[in-house]
């Protein structure tokens, strides 16, 4: 079905984690069409979202900010706080990567109060890893290893091998 936005925002997904950036930053585009010719905006947010993503992995730290931006963006004003959760998420890689470290450290904050208010425990693992790796650059050693242990409880309660996984080697890392 050439107008379902879902395959092709997995698709894109896909296509993105495969390495084949310029296929999937057209798949996006294809659901960013679709969602603003259907006029729905939850699907334009995630659009946004993952172009944002192909972006960040590409270097083009502005666009990718720009993309989170405008998701973050929607998502406030529909109210999703899942959506606002993961772009601040997004938001503070794009400032970690150009070492923007407060602002990074800001928006892993917001992210992860609106993770813990939703009760999104995969949300929260992630936001602790990655103040833990801001805490980690800024030398604030104790800091770091107290937001990898939390994480780390959090992907041991959930499963969640891969984050246990970058978690430890954070930790080992650390010490």
């Amino acid at each position: 079905d050439p107008d379902n936005a879902d395959l092709w925002n997995e698709l894109g997904l896909h296509l993105r984690i495969m390495g084949e950036h310029r296929q999937s930053e057209a798949a996006y585009r294809k659901v960013l069409a679709l969602a603003e010719a259907h006029q729905d905006k939850e699907k334009q947010a995630w659009a946004l979202g993952n172009l944002g993503l192909v972006y960040r992995t590409r270097g083009d730290l502005d666009k990718a900010e720009e993309m989170h931006r405008k998701a973050l963006e929607l998502d406030q004003a529909l109210g999703r706080k899942e959506g606002m959760a993961k772009q601040y998420g997004n938001l503070g890689n794009v400032y970690q990567t150009r070492g923007e470290l407060d602002k990074a450290e800001e928006m892993y904050w917001k992210g992860l109060e609106l993770d813990q208010a939703l009760g999104r425990k995969e949300g929260m693992a992630l936001n602790y890893g990655n103040l833990g790796n801001v805490y980690q650059t800024r030398g604030e050693l104790d800091r770091a290893e107290e937001m990898y242990r939390k994480g780390l409880e959090l992907d041991q309660a959930l499963g969640r091998k891969e984050g246990m996984a970058a978690k430890y080697t954070n930790l080992g890392v650390l010490y």
